[in-house]
């Protein structure tokens, strides 16, 4: 899965716009060898028609990247829209819902008392035989580092793909954490604004705030129904926007990196402003943006979006 899967893009219209963001205008013959389809044209006709390549003027033989911070910019916001409207389903379902008449029915179960939400985190993450999709944001009960049921489920081959808000990152040691987990084989991925917390178990059980988006005392166990469905729907709208977050370097090009660069590119990949950064590695402006410059010129590209992709491709992100 690419970077880009967000904006509907298939594999090879990324790969066409990555060669040509990163090697410059291409006759479409030759980008052949940079894309996984044996014939680059059709899909270098729908990246024209989405507005991200066009002809170079005076030689239409080229074709070249249109620049990605206006090119992308209606894609986003389309992707934006589809989050928008598969947060407002879920919404509407919440407030349709009808708690005695869902209880007796057996579609939702109330879970009030922090401890005893808690303990039903526990349960639903100990349930899970295939998957668990985790939304993580703040506020905290107890220690956000120390999750025994999910290192346990890890350590039986269950999938755990998990979705943080750039907030959590905050939480001081949650990089190693992180790396730890990704030995561990968690799937992790960082957006701006996590719409809410959750867990969901194999398609069977999902837990949602009953109240507001990170209510920690009032729960809504939900089972098999359309309310769970639409929660589904909604961790796949947000995964697929978000970016993955991979600190453990497991490829020969890690030596390339030392821990602060390290960090430094998960950082850039969450997308925390400099400010933010620089608080957390503790460098000035001037330092941070030397830093940055450093790194851009050590994978030849001239935008932090190149960076992102340049890093992502040789496995650094």
């Amino acid at each position: 899965m690419g970077d880009l899967d967000a904006l509907g893009l298939s594999d090879t219209e990324q790969a066409v716009y990555r060669a040509l963001v990163d090697s410059g205008p291409h006759p479409v013959a030759a980008l052949r060898g940079a894309v996984p389809a044996a014939d680059p044209a059709p899909a270098v006709a729908r990246l024209q028609d989405l507005g991200l390549v066009r002809p170079v003027p005076g030689d239409p033989d080229l074709v070249a990247a249109a620049p990605p911070e206006l090119a992308l910019r209606p894609l986003l916001a389309a992707a934006e829209a589809e989050l928008a409207r598969a947060r407002g389903a879920v919404a509407a379902l919440l407030a349709a819902l009808e708690p005695a008449a869902a209880t007796s029915a057996g579609v939702v179960e109330i879970v009030t008392d922090p401890d005893r939400v808690i303990r039903t985190v526990a349960r639903v993450q100990r349930e899970a035989r295939r998957e668990l999709c985790v939304f993580d944001r703040p506020p905290y009960t107890g220690d956000p580092l120390d999750n025994p049921v999910e290192r346990e489920r890890l350590a039986n081959g269950v999938r755990c793909r998990a979705v943080y808000d750039r907030a959590s990152m905050a939480v001081p040691g949650r990089l190693a954490h992180l790396e730890a987990m990704a030995h561990m084989n968690e799937d992790a991925r960082v957006v701006p604004e996590v719409p809410i917390k959750m867990v969901i178990t194999d398609d069977r059980l999902a837990l949602v705030p009953l109240r507001g988006v990170s209510d920690i005392g009032h729960a809504v166990l939900v089972r098999p129904s359309p309310l769970l469905d639409a929660l589904r729907r909604l961790f796949e709208v947000v995964w697929r926007r978000a970016v993955p977050l991979r600190l453990v370097i497991a490829v020969g090009s890690a030596a390339a990196l030392d821990a602060d660069q390290r960090r430094l590119l998960a950082l850039l990949a969450t997308g925390a402003d400099d400010d933010e950064i620089g608080r957390r590695l503790g460098l000035s402006a001037r330092t941070l943006h030397r830093r940055i410059g450093a790194l851009m010129a050590t994978l030849g590209v001239r935008t932090r979006f190149q960076l992102g992709v340049a890093a992502n491709r040789r496995g650094w992100l």
